[in-house]
Parts: structure tokens; sequence; C-alpha cells
């Protein structure tokens, strides 16, 4: 990433040469056990294994700019400690493959050519087999006549109306993509129209146009999807697996419910609303994923761990039965 990392070095070099080359010896002999940044804010934190049993934590602030400072949990207070020039050596050194893993969890992939690729070959079925259907479908998608309803590219689904029949599309990220429509007809035009409304959709400019329609806005719920999409969302190789470290339970009524939890070292308000078999989320961070964020996918696994049936319980009178799981 195009980063000014100078100040990393510069600042490492501020340590007395002993201490220096000692942390020098704690990088290059692989003492830094674990590394995280955070792209965004310009932090990073690190364990570095020391004289204890436990890992010693090393936090660098503002890394790209000549404001960056450092503190470490050991008693060293004679200025930078040999765990602060080992993680700093470790940061420049890695930046990359670390910004890579600050992308790959926090703005999990959206589908773009890829996806393609398997609505094609879906569509080459029906090519070749069903023209007919195929120029029918053709039509349907170049008249108009297809409006999305709702699309969730995290999650992979998507719903749409055709001609005033409803379609539903669903793992269009691997070769199981399923298309149902509400015709009740195995292979339809409706299904094709809807392929190629999905297919141009992640083609065509207008999805990076409205790619921040998938982004959390201020302070606002978004649909994060269905009860049974929620109950599955563990299964999803697409998002990652959080689990809260800590977690409250701060408000629970049959259709909202509100917990404080701890996600990687701080803690967020998530709130989530039932609403006709849809949840609807909002949390209190300002992470920009698309869809939803690590705090809510922590409160689902959550939910979904405490309870088989939390979701549906949640929307029912029974509410108040599930207090006793948090306890």
């Amino acid at each position: 990433m195009a980063l000014n990392l100078e100040h990393i070095t510069e600042f490492a070099h501020l340590a007395s040469p002993q201490i220096f080359e000692r942390g020098k010896l704690y990088f290059y002999n692989n003492m830094v056990k674990k590394a995280e940044v955070d792209i965004r804010r310009r932090t990073a934190r690190f364990e570095i294994m020391g004289s204890r049993a436990e890992p010693y934590i090393v936090e660098i602030k503002d890394f790209t700019s000549p404001a960056i400072s450092a503190h470490c949990t050991c008693p060293y207070d004679k200025g930078i400690c040999k765990h602060q020039v080992a993680a700093l050596l470790y940061l420049q050194a890695n930046f990359d493959q670390l910004a890579d893993e600050y992308n790959h969890r926090f703005y999990p992939h959206l589908p773009e050519k890829e996806t393609n690729q398997f609505i094609d070959e879906y569509l080459q079925n029906y090519q070749d087999f069903y023209p007919e259907n195929f120029k029918l479908g053709i039509e349907l998608a170049n008249s108009g006549q297809v409006t999305p309803i709702w699309i969730n590219p995290l999650l992979q689904h998507a719903r749409l109306e055709v001609d005033r029949f409803k379609v539903e599309i669903n793992d269009y990220l691997n070769r199981d993509i399923s298309i149902k429509c509400s015709c009740m007809k195995e292979l339809c035009e409706h299904k094709i129209a809807s392929a190629l409304w999905l297919k141009n959709f992640f083609s065509d400019k207008m999805y990076q146009k409205t790619r921040s329609h998938y982004l959390r806005q201020n302070n606002k719920f978004i649909m994060i999807g269905t009860i049974g999409e929620l109950r599955s969302i563990g299964f999803n190789k697409n998002i990652p697996s959080y689990l809260p470290e800590e977690f409250q339970l701060m408000a629970l009524n049959k259709d909202y419910i509100r917990l404080k939890l701890k996600v990687r070292y701080k803690y967020q308000s998530v709130e989530f609303k039932i609403r006709n078999n849809y949840v609807l989320s909002h949390c209190s961070c300002d992470d920009e994923v698309p869809g939803i964020c690590k705090h809510q996918i922590a409160g689902i696994n959550l939910l979904n761990q405490l309870d088989h049936q939390f979701f549906p319980i949640l929307a029912s009178d029974k509410a108040k039965e599930l207090v006793g799981l948090f306890i």
C-alpha cells in the first residue's frame, strides 16, 4: 500500500543502540507472535514473547506520521524498549501482508468478475436446451421489466420482481447457484431475465456507484437478511467468523434486542429489529464494511449459539424467556 512508513524506521532508531540490537534479535528470532493493523486508524497491536510466559502487548499509533508513538506492557521505563523495536521492525517488514489481512477481515470480498462466471454457466444451460425461454428472458431483461427488491452481495442473495413474478437468487459466488421463481416453473424466462440483470449489475459501472448502498450509513438500521439467512450465516465461507470476547444484554423485547459486546479489544453496541421475518441491524462502530460489520456478525453468532431458534422466538411473545440465556 502507498503509505509513508519512513517514520517507523526513524522512531525505532530512537531506542538506545543496545536496546535496538536486542529488539532486532527479538524480531529475527520470531518473538513477534501476533500482529494486527488498523489501516484506517493507523494503529497496530502486537504480542511479543519475552522473559515471562505471557506475551507483552505493544501498541503503535499514528505509524504513518511524525506523531508516531508506542506503548509496551513491559516494566522498561527508559524510552523505547526492545519489544517496541521488534514490533516496529515487524510492522515495516510485513506491512503489505498485515494490510491484506486487515482488508480481508474488515472488507469482505464483494462479487465481481467471478460472479459472472457462475451466472454464465447457469445461463448456458438455458441457452443450449431452452432457446425459446432464453429468448423470452432476454426480451424481459431488455424491456426493463426486472425490478430489484433487495440485493445483499455479502450473503450472496438477491430478490427481484419480473413481470409480477418474484425471483430469488442464492449462492451466486459458486456453482451451487440456485434460482427460484414464484411462477413455479422449473425453467422459465423470469429466471433468465433475473440472472441477466444480476450479471449486468455486477459488470456495469452501476455496481460501483451503488456499492455504497451496502455500506452502513450514519446511525441507520440496515436490513441484513431473513431469519433463515441469519441462521446459516456461520456456514457462509464468504463471511469471517467472529464471536464476542465479552457481552452484556442491554435490552430485550419481542422484536428488538440490544447487546453490548467486545470484539477485538473494543466494545460496541449492536441492535437487532425483527420486521416480518426480516432482521434489521445497527452497530455503533464506524467500520465501513459491506452489509454487516464484525460486531454484528459476532452478535448473530452469539445469538445462534445461545438458542437454535433465537430469532424466531425473539419475534414472538416468548422473548422474555430468553433473558435467562444471558445469565
